[in-house]
């Protein structure tokens, strides 16, 4: 989450979880990888807060196995090229544009920015336009050593597994 960035990258987190979409070494591009999990009746979305960036598969329980091998293959095996980089900083920067030109929110974002300056709070979750535009491909790869590790992720199944457990443990 944006808790843990530093101000040169405030919204890496967000702009990250974007990209771990993007594609893999073992599924391939962000088109294939939502056709696998599509075809076996899922549903994959990502968000980003404060404390955490959450992903998560929606799926039966028999495609639990694949669907989790996808997801560990986008936390640690994302391609993270650098053409991929480049369309999604223009992806996060138009949110972060549509975000400042609804006002209700930017007076939002602005109010809670002056009310959380002097704590781990202060920066949006989607971060700043100039670190936004200035975050570079080894800035992705230290964010993902440093945060993307086992010990600092927790996993949840929930659902009628009773048949699929084993199979979904080796995963």
């Amino acid at each position: 989450g944006s808790i843990h960035e530093i101000p040169e990258c405030f919204g890496i987190a967000h702009y990250l979880e974007h990209l771990l979409f993007r594609g893999t070494e073992n599924y391939g591009s962000q088109k294939k990888i939502a056709e696998k999990i599509e075809r076996n009746g899922g549903y994959l979305n990502a968000t980003t807060s404060n404390e955490k960036t959450k992903y998560y598969i929606q799926t039966k329980a028999c495609s639990a196995k694949i669907s989790l091998e996808i997801l560990a293959d986008m936390m640690f095996k994302s391609k993270l090229n650098c053409v991929d980089i480049e369309l999604e900083r223009r992806i996060v920067s138009n949110e972060k544009n549509q975000w400042d030109d609804d006002v209700s929110e930017y007076m939002s974002d602005k109010g809670l920015e002056f009310m959380t300056r002097n704590t781990v709070y202060k920066s949006p979750i989607i971060g700043k336009e100039k670190s936004i535009q200035n975050l570079q491909r080894y800035h992705f790869l230290m964010y993902l050593q440093t945060h993307y590790k086992p010990e600092n992720m927790f996993l949840v199944l929930y659902g009628n597994m009773n048949k699929h457990f084993d199979d979904t443990k080796k995963a």
